[in-house]
């Protein structure tokens, strides 16, 4: 039964491969690196996946060097296309300054990381592949539609598979945690990445569908029947996995996507921000006097430690760790109050649920401030988006709200995780990156693209 399950999976997804194909090209091969990338982000290491495949001796004796080498060939492969797309770098940088600024920040604090220089320099290096793979999806003639494209295949693939793993292969699709509880993982390592993977393509499908409804491509009742059903095996891959993080963040985003429609239909633009800042402020009253986030844990069933989360958080106060300039990038498990903190849980303890705590334990108040400088001018750069009236604009502010909702019990600041990347690519101004001569190619494409792909 279980073989029969993945072969129907495999016939499904060869399906829905050929559908979208007749709805919509992959607007350049140069779309499979970042491609690849979002499918490692959100599942497992590569070792894994070369020792499901028969490469298990090797794999697993080479795990780290098997991993960096597939990430490094990525991260090469990205640099050549932006080179050969005449990326102007010096406008990059002096256009995402804030960002330049953080990573630079993060690579001077190998000098005091914990860690040890040569593993920061990795994890760095991983890290900003994000940015170059978000470069490559921006550069593209019609970005919007590139990485609706790119997620959407993406979706087709790790969603249904999980399902199956799931439920017939649970040597691969399941783990136990601590207590000894089963907890469903499909395609990732844990469930709340496999959460998170839900929600950063579930967001993604559910752009893509209002798209297609909006434009004038042909697409037929099954292409919209098509993403109706991979939301609602987002929706099952949540639940099953029991992620009531992100399933909360998924429930959050559709409501505030269907509200910046109503939002930006608006003749006045300061409409929009008083109304968000009222809305806003009428949120925080009613946290500060009635406790709605107390209510709604409640309503899922969960404790107002957030599982756990404040003794943490708590415990993580009381080590000690330069209150300036932290212990380094991605370095405070590796310290030795971190290390007895993660002795506590049999099964260690690799983050402190919180993406604000976690910057500020490896990078201290330094860190903070730029990654709040990088969120202002982040959030500026969605809103002048948002107000822009484009499904693109409204996604990009979504997607950064619910972000700052998930780092609130999650960490994914500076990770090798699919929200971050996502988050990345929403914020970087890429608008004035391309020559003269590729943007009026680029500028063609678009329009040939509108036609068949909906809102830019």
């Amino acid at each position: 039964m279980a073989q029969f399950a993945l072969l129907l999976c495999c016939v499904l997804i060869f399906w829905l491969y050929r559908t979208d194909r007749k709805l919509r090209h992959l607007p350049s091969r140069a779309l499979w690196i970042p491609g690849l990338w979002l499918v490692l982000v959100c599942s497992r290491p590569v070792w894994w996946w070369l020792s499901s495949i028969g490469f298990d001796s090797y794999s697993r004796a080479n795990k780290g060097a098997v991993d960096d080498i597939v990430i490094t060939l990525l991260i090469i492969g990205a640099f050549v296309v932006l080179v050969r797309r005449n990326v102007d770098w010096a406008r990059f940088v002096q256009s995402n300054q804030a960002l330049i600024l953080i990573y630079a920040y993060w690579l001077v604090s190998s000098f005091w990381a914990a860690s040890g220089s040569v593993s920061v320099y990795v994890r760095l290096f991983k890290d900003f592949g994000h940015v170059l793979m978000a470069l490559v999806l921006l550069t593209e003639a019609a970005p919007w539609a590139a990485i609706r494209t790119v997620f959407v295949r993406v979706a087709y693939v790790l969603l249904p598979l999980s399902i199956v793993l799931n439920k017939y292969f649970p040597e691969i699709g399941r783990i136990r945690n601590r207590g000894g509880s089963v907890l469903y993982v499909g395609v990732s390592i844990h469930k709340n990445s496999m959460g998170l993977t839900a929600l950063v393509l579930g967001l993604v499908v559910l752009a893509d569908l209002l798209s297609i409804r909006n434009s004038d491509s042909g697409a037929q009742k099954v292409d919209r029947l098509i993403r109706y059903g991979m939301l609602g095996f987002v929706v099952w891959n949540l639940v099953m996995c029991d992620s009531k993080t992100s399933l909360l963040c998924l429930i959050f985003g559709t409501l505030l996507m269907w509200g910046t429609t109503r939002l930006t239909a608006l003749k006045n633009p300061s409409q929009v921000l008083f109304r968000f800042l009222a809305v806003f402020l009428v949120v925080a009253l009613f946290e500060t006097t009635l406790g709605i986030s107390d209510i709604l844990l409640d309503s899922i069933d969960r404790d107002e430690t957030l599982t756990g989360r404040t003794q943490i958080w708590q415990w993580v106060h009381e080590t000690y760790m330069n209150p300036l300039v932290g212990v380094g990038f991605y370095s405070y498990w590796e310290t030795p109050g971190a290390l007895k903190i993660a002795e506590r849980f049999p099964g260690g303890l690799q983050t402190v649920h919180n993406g604000f705590l976690e910057t500020y334990f490896d990078g201290g108040a330094i860190s903070i401030v730029l990654l709040v400088l990088f969120l202002i001018i982040g959030f500026l750069r969605t809103v002048r988006r948002t107000l822009q009236n484009t499904l693109f604009g409204r996604f990009t502010l979504v997607l950064f709200i619910v972000a700052l909702i998930y780092n609130y019990s999650e960490t994914s600041f500076f990770r090798f995780e699919p929200l971050w990347f996502t988050l990345l690519m929403t914020t970087i101004d890429y608008d004035k990156l391309l020559t003269r001569r590729e943007i009026v190619a680029r500028a063609s494409y678009a329009r040939c693209e509108t036609v068949h792909s909906g809102s830019y």
